[in-house]
């Protein structure tokens, strides 16, 4: 009986802490109105991987598809700027008369590693504006 180690009781209940954490709303806010809020308002899973899957399409569409929706030569299939072989050169593409982008794609290992790397990027975009 007395040789083996002190007993232990099990907390059952917690206590309420007096500690205010900071959390928006101000200062008298223990933060209940604001985790109902974003508990409420919460974006799911699934609803986050739908808008990836959409930013990604959507690059691709506008990457790899023909004038005047894409960027893609007809002529050779490639990611260039038909009208200005410097500018190809040069790694740019005189986009839709306004700007110019640095997205040349020569060959079939260009043209993939442009796709991934652009799929990868345009995806990313839904995860940053919910974590900024």
């Amino acid at each position: 009986p007395g040789t083996g180690p002190p007993a232990t009781t099990a907390v059952t209940s917690r206590q309420p802490s007096h500690h205010h954490s900071a959390h928006p709303g101000g200062a008298n806010d223990d933060g209940a109105a604001s985790e109902r809020f974003f508990r409420k308002h919460k974006p799911t899973f699934l609803s986050v991987k739908i808008f990836q899957l959409l930013c990604a399409v959507y690059i691709l569409v506008v990457t790899f598809s023909h004038p005047p929706v894409g960027a893609r030569d007809p002529a050779t299939g490639n990611v260039i700027d038909a009208t200005s072989p410097q500018n190809t050169a040069d790694g740019v593409i005189y986009w839709r008369q306004a700007i110019y982008r640095p997205v040349v794609a020569e060959g079939t290992w260009q043209l993939f590693c442009l796709a991934i790397s652009r799929m990868s990027a345009f995806s990313m975009y839904p995860p940053m504006v919910l974590i900024f």
